[in-house]
């Protein structure tokens, strides 16, 4: 399968429930176009570190788990930010989920109507991070060792959340 792929198409790969965590567990589910662009940020973000002289951040998938469920829960309740409606912080929703480490950063990005391309689309959310100075520098921080990357659908907008932890 080509990875240039129609906007009709694309946006209709973005169209299944998944975006919705009441409606398939994590794991389950036709989500693969979330996935795909969710696999696009990890390599994104490890070769800028890579060319930066760090080393490559390992997939954790407890943390995307609970990146996924941010950015559902941003597009279900129509807010954009780290802090949820119900107060609860990165660190706290980590906790929820029986996490603990010893470092955390969260980078956000929210996007409507964009490119059509899963490759550009990833390509403008990391973009959109390596140009403001408190995302970059999360994603340059030495100090992480495990990133999670959360991408979920509503209709036109895609919400991105990236984890990263020590």
């Amino acid at each position: 399968m080509s990875s240039v792929v129609s906007r009709r198409s694309f946006l209709s790969l973005l169209s299944s429930p998944c975006w919705l965590p009441m409606l398939v567990s994590p794991g389950e589910g036709t989500c693969e176009a979330e996935r795909q662009l969710e696999r696009y940020l990890k390599e994104l973000t490890n070769q800028q570190r890579v060319s930066a002289g760090l080393r490559s951040l390992s997939w954790h998938e407890k943390l995307a788990e609970v990146a996924r469920a941010h950015s559902a829960d941003m597009l279900a309740r129509g807010f954009f930010g780290h802090r949820n409606p119900d107060g609860a912080d990165p660190g706290r929703r980590l906790e929820q989920h029986g996490l603990q480490f010893m470092a955390w950063a969260e980078n956000l990005y929210e996007l409507t109507n964009g490119p059509d391309d899963p490759k550009a689309v990833a390509a403008s959310a990391f973009q959109g991070w390596m140009r403001s100075s408190g995302h970059r520098r999360n994603i340059l921080d030495g100090r992480f060792r495990y990133l999670g990357i959360g991408v979920s659908s509503r209709d036109d907008s895609l919400a991105f959340t990236q984890l990263f932890a020590a």
